[in-house]
């Protein structure tokens, strides 16, 4: 993650006065440019905040998104799994084809659909001139 979309937890709690000026309790104790120093660092935890909140409803989107859409028989999968990219990961480990099955299924696949649309086009081609003359055509 690039640094800008990192969450900031850069403080827990509100900045309060006494934090610019040690002893000052209440903002009115503050002179103009220490005042002026409190209002930044006010601005800066509110936006932090803003920021913080933003990001976290987003993974808990995605989070959302990932448990609706792995079948409830899945969900075992996913156990002891924390994070939004540690729950794909995971279910990437357990249904990704191993080896050569992949690509042999996806030859497989694309033999059997360019063995239809040949036959297909020879049906086509076939009506056209009056006769068939494909292997599935004849079955």
């Amino acid at each position: 993650m690039a640094a800008e979309s990192t969450p900031i937890d850069s403080r827990d709690s509100y900045p309060r006065p006494s934090e610019i000026k040690p002893g000052a309790i209440d903002v009115s104790q503050l002179d103009e440019p220490k005042y002026k120093k409190y209002q930044r660092l006010t601005s800066e935890f509110d936006k932090e905040t803003r920021w913080n909140d933003s990001v976290h409803t987003k993974i808990n989107k995605v989070d959302t998104l990932i448990q609706a859409n792995v079948a409830p028989e899945h969900h075992h999968i996913l156990q002891g799994k924390v994070t939004p990219y540690e729950k794909p990961v995971r279910l990437k480990q357990q249904f990704e084809p191993k080896g050569d099955t992949s690509r042999q299924s996806v030859q497989m696949h694309g033999e059997i659909w360019l063995e239809d649309q040949l036959a297909v086009s020879q049906l086509k081609n076939g009506l056209q001139r009056g006769q068939i003359s494909t292997k599935r055509a004849k079955q």
